[in-house]
């Protein structure tokens, strides 16, 4: 599994850097997770990126600040 944490990373970098991190950095991985803290923006901007490509995911439930990712 691939994590990305996004702690630190200003919201209109998020979509580099998914792109980045799915795409060039860890491309053949099928589970990711990732790092989004509880900034709600956040998780939306993540969770659009992912609705737009079509990934699955969910947000577990004993960590809210956290999305895993099924490829």
């Amino acid at each position: 599994m691939s994590t990305l944490d996004l702690h630190g990373v200003k919201h209109v970098d998020v979509e580099n850097r998914l792109t980045q991190h799915f795409f060039w950095e860890h491309p053949d991985q099928k589970h990711y997770k990732i790092i989004t803290g509880n900034s709600q923006k956040m998780q939306n901007l993540v969770t659009e990126w992912l609705d737009e490509l079509e990934y699955k995911y969910y947000i577990p439930a004993n960590n809210l600040g956290e999305i895993r990712v099924v490829a």
